[in-house]
């Protein structure tokens, strides 16, 4: 039995798209703040390292590989956390840079930065730890490109050694 035409239009008439229009507007109020998150919001990039010294004056000489040197500069902040026993949380002490290697400083090395403690606490001298630098900040989308990047370069790399191999049975 077939519907009768006007009972159609009434249903055409009744129905509104007040909701579907909602739904769009909401979803791209959420796309929106996505982009906004991924444009505009900071992951903070650090250098660390686990080679480092107690020295008399308090401070900590924090020796780091050669390409982290170059983004390490006096007066960034960073932390120093020393592994607490098993079962408790690592203590963090508040640290900065004070000096990097140059000519006013030459005993430091060409690797090693001077840190000193902001929380007034000595290090202990023993018992390791992590130093840990702030040296800027990236957005989520830089941080979306790099790891691309270094997945590409890996991909690479895979199919060139793949290659290599294949060469070799040959």
């Amino acid at each position: 039995m077939a519907i009768p035409f006007v009972r159609s239009l009434r249903g055409l008439e009744d129905e509104s798209s007040r909701p579907s229009v909602t739904a769009l507007v909401l979803a791209g109020a959420l796309l929106a703040a996505w982009v906004g998150w991924l444009l505009f919001a900071s992951i903070p990039l650090h250098e660390a390292s686990q080679d480092w010294t107690l020295e008399r004056d308090g401070t900590l000489t924090v020796r780091f590989p050669a390409a982290s040197m170059a983004r390490l500069r006096a007066g960034q902040r960073g932390a120093l956390s020393i592994p607490g026993e098993p079962g408790e949380a690592p203590q963090q002490m508040e640290a900065a840079v004070v000096a990097t290697p140059s000519r006013s400083q030459p005993r430091l090395g060409p690797l090693a930065v001077k840190v000193r403690l902001l929380s007034g606490e000595r290090a202990p001298k023993e018992g390791g730890g992590t130093v840990t630098i702030e040296v800027g900040t990236i957005s989520p989308l830089q941080a979306i490109e790099r790891a691309g990047a270094r997945l590409g370069s890996d991909l690479g790399h895979l199919s060139d050694s793949a290659g290599g191999a294949d060469q070799g049975r040959r």
